[in-house]
């Protein structure tokens, strides 16, 4: 019985564990696997390996074939090509301005350094180019474009900035450009007029285009919408644009791109969301700027900016314009400039402009408010004052307080909807009404010319800030005057203050008694006393309207 057993239990052994001898030796293929057999399971094909070959259970090691071309075209697209089959063209000089930017001449020279120091840089790495000559007048940038001189003459300018004299020859040449500027000096027109001649110059007309030709992205609503108003002022060839921005009507902004644009501007979040949902077309896009670029990396818009850029062709031209040069803004222009040249005014260490009278006031914090209030009571008439204060609760408070002195005051804020906004920043453009207390949304994206004083109530959270406040005033060749009241919790941002001051040419009051009314509110001119009972303090009277942004 037990015999029995035993060798019903080997047969069973036999059946699921078969001897050695029905085993393949490790570097044979398993026989269940006939070529047959193999070329049904598996079949023949580009794609797979031959039925001889082992299957990967095999000791030889696994072969790694390269992806068909067929497979590779699939798993590996390459981007839609632009919908303008032709590159762009980089249009050539005219001979009538080519000569002039390109002769051999030592006047740039001395007229680079008479104003304010204007630097040129070709950040190719081998084989430097000579630097165009600076353009002195519109005429010799735009004698062979009528319409643009047109409207230059329509505005009444009298003669290019330095960024733009020296960042319109480059543009016009068709290099790439990096514009490094202080806020207030005319970036804008500097990269939008050669834009428009761009833009004409493509083999491609417009009615064959499927979408834009030119790209301006801007950190801020505020500052895209400034950005349109010019191209809107100095409109060439009828040239449609379309400012795209978070808060506006979206659906709105989605039926003028459809219905066709030649110029977006936008900012990187709002075109990031039409773009992700295919509801713009930015192939066709052979211009495109980045404009206060040091800013939006600040935002944290770095992520939207390469996905908007992938979409864009890559034999574009592209300028960045930013008022500081930080290792970020060297990184982007480095990853999407090609070969570009520099343009730079004065120094790239942070500077404010020269044309504001800069003082600095060391207060209490419970002073601060009887100082502003001084302040807009001792206002002339023709004054245009922009109060920063740090804090949305802050401009509240200010204005309720204001209210409650007779002044009427209008509350607005970044929390308020979008269209009061617009509103608010409109009236104050327009002196509908002369005082504007802003937080930081204003110290950038906000072109009043006509801002006399910039009144810093709460020192801004860090330096570059304050240069972009000091910058709403002393701008298209004005004069302007800035306070800053300083508290004891502000002092760690002194040395950094002292010299911004010290690069400007300015001298700091070292303590609030020793400036007077007069200065304070007149300009702090350093140079001559204040002329005695000119400021008295008064009673409260209805003073001008207030806005709070």
């Amino acid at each position: 019985m037990d015999h029995g057993c035993s060798q019903r239990r080997r047969r069973l052994t036999s059946f699921l564990l078969p001897t050695s001898d029905l085993l393949p030796s490790p570097d044979v293929c398993p026989p269940s696997f006939s070529p047959s057999l193999t070329s049904f399971l598996l079949p023949k094909s580009d794609l797979l390996p031959s039925p001889d070959v082992c299957p990967p259970s095999c000791s030889r090691r696994a072969v790694l074939l390269p992806v068909p071309d067929a497979l590779s075209s699939f798993l590996f697209p390459t981007r839609c090509p632009p919908s303008c089959s032709r590159r762009a063209v980089l249009l050539p000089v005219p001979d009538a301005l080519s000569s002039f930017l390109f002769a051999t001449s030592d006047l740039p020279v001395p007229y680079r350094k008479e104003n304010n120091n204007i630097f040129v840089d070709d950040l190719k790495e081998e084989g430097k180019r000579p630097f165009p000559n600076p353009c002195r007048t519109f005429l010799e940038a735009f004698q062979p474009y009528p319409g643009i001189m047109d409207n230059i003459e329509r505005v009444g300018f009298t003669k290019p900035t330095p960024i733009q004299s020296q960042a319109w020859p480059v543009l016009l040449s068709g290099e790439d450009l990096i514009g490094i500027a202080q806020t207030g000096t005319g970036k804008t027109l500097a990269y939008l007029l050669p834009g428009f001649i761009h833009m004409d110059g493509q083999p491609v007309s417009r009615a064959d285009r499927v979408g834009p030709a030119m790209l301006v992205l801007s950190p801020t609503r505020e500052l895209a919408l400034q950005i349109e108003s010019e191209c809107s002022k100095y409109s060439y060839k009828g040239f449609k644009s379309v400012c795209i921005y978070g808060g506006g009507d979206r659906r709105a902004q989605i039926k003028k791109v459809q219905a066709g644009v030649d110029i977006v501007i936008a900012t990187p979040g709002r075109l990031n969301d039409l773009q992700m949902n295919e509801l713009i077309d930015l192939k066709s896009i052979t211009y495109v700027v980045l404009d206060e670029a040091d800013r939006m990396l600040d935002m944290g818009f770095e992520p939207q900016i390469l996905k908007i850029l992938l979409d864009v062709r890559p034999d574009r031209q592209t300028v960045m314009t930013s008022a500081t040069w930080p290792p970020g803004v060297r990184r982007l222009a480095k990853s999407y400039l090609k070969n570009p040249m520099m343009v730079y005014v004065g120094t790239l260490d942070l500077a404010a402009v020269t044309s504001v009278h800069q003082s600095v006031l060391f207060v209490t914090e419970e002073d601060k408010k009887a100082y502003v209030f001084d302040f807009i009571r001792n206002m002339e008439p023709n004054d245009k004052v922009l109060i920063f204060v740090g804090k949305k609760i802050m401009a509240d408070d200010l204005s309720s307080d204001l209210c409650l002195r007779g002044l009427a005051v209008q509350s607005l804020h970044g929390d308020r909807e979008q269209c009061d906004r617009e509103e608010a920043l409109r009236d104050f453009k327009d002196s509908r009404v002369r005082i504007l207390v802003a937080t930081d949304l204003a110290s950038r994206g906000l072109d009043v010319i006509d801002i006399t004083h910039i009144f810093n109530y709460d020192f801004p959270r860090n330096i570059e800030e304050y240069v972009h406040r000091v910058g709403r005033t002393g701008r298209a060749g004005r004069s302007g005057f800035a306070v800053t009241l300083v508290t004891r919790e502000d002092w760690r941002n002194a040395g950094e203050l002292i010299t911004i001051l010290e690069r400007a040419g300015q001298v700091h009051t070292p303590h609030a008694t020793h400036a007077t009314h007069a200065t304070m509110v007149r300009g702090y001119t350093y140079k001559r006393p204040a002329i005695a009972g000119r400021f008295q303090p008064t009673q409260p009277k209805l003073g001008p309207q207030v806005l709070i942004i």
